[in-house]
């Protein structure tokens, strides 16, 4: 099957749940009362408990590893909260959660058929357990008709979805925001690859002179390997001088390329349109190569991150996108929790570019 960009696409059986809570030293375990009281005083009467996600499923990159980063164990969380406050001076933060949906032992999971399974939209081959029935909207619609059954564990309000999977950009609009059709030769320029970007309506005109100097600019998209893009930089030669810059710029490491693995839905669903404007799926794995080349020439002295969140066409999932947002913020901390150190964008201008975002609601 192909994305259809009038459809809405969810993993089967799983939960995404936003806390806004007050922080105390133990979150973690604050994380875990939280699922657990949900279990016994609002999930238990579906027939269905949450589960918490295994941390071995969260993408990582080459780097976090060598650098022994782990994620969070037992409830698989993500805490944000404003950058420039320490932790212990912070009264509450904003705090993500990812879970499974299991069945209540003995428990027939045909009951929930007739009010949680989904008709054509939902939970599609690829998306979970194939062979299970989909009850994710029982369970967010039970979670969201009882958002004041943890104020007493200090939780003010919180909001339960499925976790969103998708791609693309939304069917309603037009146009793509962002070139997703194949890319068509053209022959007018003296140096190939090299086409200067003009900005002439911007509203203040002061900003055609900034440089992007002291700037970290993220840029969360489809993307390459290094080697990969070195070895095209190679073949191609003097035939792309922009790709011989971006080359240039990457081996400096003012360009820095983050690769991970990220969930595999290419059979599942796909995004792009041909040149006629008709929906077709297509490889796109340098559309983030592409965007820092934008952000390198209208902003030549930024500094360049880009992190791969989508697959190479186009497709990504909510925790991924999630993941890499609390990388960021973590190093934008006054103490990172993974070096115990100052963050190295504590108190810097950081940008985050999601051009090619996915079909998140």
């Amino acid at each position: 099957m192909r994305m259809n960009t009038d459809a809405v696409y969810w993993y089967k059986n799983q939960v995404t749940i936003m806390y806004r809570s007050d922080l105390s030293p133990d979150i973690a375990s604050k994380v875990t009362s939280f699922r657990r009281q949900l279990n016994q005083d609002v999930i238990g009467v579906t027939g269905f408990k949450l589960l918490p996600f295994s941390s071995s499923n969260v993408p990582h990159t080459k780097q976090q590893e060598e650098a022994g980063a782990v994620v969070e164990a037992d409830d698989l969380y993500y805490l944000f909260r404003l950058p420039k406050q320490a932790i212990d001076t912070v009264d509450h933060a904003d705090i993500v959660v990812f879970y499974h949906i299991v069945p209540e032992p003995n428990e027939m999971e045909e009951t929930m058929r007739e009010g949680g399974s989904m008709n054509g939209n939902g939970g599609t081959n690829g998306m979970g357990n194939d062979n299970a029935t989909d009850n994710t909207l029982v369970v967010v619609d039970q979670l969201n008709n009882h958002k004041g059954a943890l104020q007493s564990k200090g939780v003010s309000s919180f909001d339960a979805m499925p976790h969103w999977f998708g791609a693309g950009t939304d069917g309603d609009v037009p146009v793509h925001g962002c070139p997703v059709s194949p890319p068509i030769p053209i022959h007018d320029s003296n140096a190939t690859g090299q086409w200067k970007i003009t900005l002439p309506k911007v509203s203040d005109p002061s900003l055609l002179d900034k440089t992007g100097d002291g700037v970290m600019v993220f840029i969360l998209d489809t993307l390459p390997t290094r080697d990969q893009i070195l070895q095209a930089a190679e073949t191609v030669g003097s035939n792309n001088m922009l790709l011989q810059h971006m080359a240039e710029q990457i081996k400096l490491e003012n360009i820095k390329i983050c690769y991970q693995d990220v969930p595999d839905r290419a059979q599942t669903a796909v995004t792009g349109k041909d040149i006629y404007g008709r929906l077709a799926g297509f490889h796109m794995a340098d559309h983030g190569l592409f965007i820092a080349g934008i952000v390198r020439d209208l902003a030549p002295e930024a500094t360049i991150e880009c992190i791969r969140v989508l697959n190479d066409d186009g497709v990504g999932d909510l925790k991924t996108l999630i993941k890499a947002l609390k990388d960021i913020h973590k190093r934008m901390l006054p103490v990172n929790p993974d070096t115990e150190k100052e963050g190295d964008l504590y108190n810097k201008r950081v940008v985050i570019n999601l051009s090619r975002r996915s079909e998140l609601p």
